[in-house]
């Protein structure tokens, strides 16, 4: 997974590469300042992620992997989650072409996504737990989680937020940023049941309005439940963006479904299901007209969130990033 950020004037485009022990960073930079985001990009430089563990004294062999990642607005500065370590990584990016390591920061847990939002970094981290040891239950029967908001500055926990369960993805939206959208998952349990749905508690989605300062920010909760047509009672959702309207679209990858959310109401004005290729609205809320050939199929991944009749565009058109291909327009 990768997150970009798209309002920097240098475009930056990021390909991370995980594994464990040897894992590296590969920076990639377009041929020009101007150039389209389908233009040809060039690989300009790389980071050996275990550079960070052997600036903070640990060994060099120690299981680390760089899996999420964004950067501050100013294009110095790169910040990755460490899931296997809990640490979040810190590099010097300011010449691409030789990343340095600046060292890690220690989370209280798994660090799943993190979106940097003006001076902080947004960190959802896991914090499940098996709350009866060699009993029935375990981690999964008792979803948590948090958000950690860091100062990128003196890199300190300036606020912590309980999230009511086990988060996956975080994305913060363009525009200034007014809002923050946190998907829980509350992942199932593999071992159960084959991994099958349902397995409760069901998932569903934060809301962080982001005015003013950390300390003034508050949470909203949007539920997720009896939209996919293949366990409703159980979303799972994992990854969510948000686009230039303020919606948020997140997938719901066990269920084979994607859900819209208007970020500044909480209401879910489209959901579509992949198997099926049906795209379902709530009344009053939105009009859409298919194109020539008829509603999405599985392999075409339409999809169009528009508050007025637009016709519905794939995804993977070159023309279209997925953000503002979902409304924009």
């Amino acid at each position: 997974m990768s997150l970009s950020k798209s309002c920097h004037p240098l475009a930056w485009g990021i390909a991370v590469t995980a594994a464990v022990v040897l894992t590296a960073a590969s920076f990639i930079w377009p041929l020009t300042a101007e150039a389209k985001p389908d233009s040809t990009l060039r690989h300009v430089g790389s980071f050996f992620v275990p550079e960070n563990l052997t600036l903070l004294g640990d060994v060099p062999n120690d299981f680390t992997s760089a899996e999420i990642v964004d950067i501050t607005d100013d294009g110095r500065t790169l910040v990755y989650t460490d899931a296997l370590a809990s640490r979040l990584g810190f590099v010097d990016i300011s010449d691409p072409t030789h990343p340095v390591a600046l060292g890690a920061l220690d989370v209280p847990g798994e660090p799943t996504s993190l979106a940097i939002h003006r001076d902080w970094v947004l960190v959802a981290v896991n914090t499940s737990a098996d709350p009866d040891g060699d009993g029935p239950l375990n981690e999964y029967d008792n979803p948590s989680g948090e958000l950690l908001v860091i100062d990128l500055a003196t890199r300190t926990v300036v606020r912590e937020i309980d999230l009511g369960g086990q988060p996956d993805s975080i994305a913060v939206s363009p525009n200034g940023g007014r809002y923050a959208a946190i998907v829980i998952e509350n992942e199932r349990d593999e071992d159960q049941d084959g991994g099958l749905l349902p397995q409760l508690p069901a998932g569903f989605l934060q809301i962080l309005d982001l005015a003013g300062q950390p300390n003034r920010w508050s949470l909203r909760k949007v539920e997720l439940t009896g939209l996919a047509d293949f366990a409703p009672s159980d979303p799972e959702p994992e990854f969510v963006d948000i686009n230039g309207r303020n919606q948020a679209v997140i997938t719901l990858q066990e269920n084979n479904h994607l859900v819209i959310v208007d970020l500044r109401t909480g209401r879910v004005p489209l959901f579509v299901a992949f198997s099926t290729g049906k795209l379902r609205t709530r009344p009053g809320n939105v009009r859409l007209s298919p194109t020539a050939g008829g509603l999405p199929s599985t392999r075409q991944r339409l999809l169009c969130a528009r508050q007025r009749t637009h016709p519905i565009r794939p995804f993977g058109t070159r023309s279209r990033p997925l953000r503002d291909m979902l409304v924009n327009g």
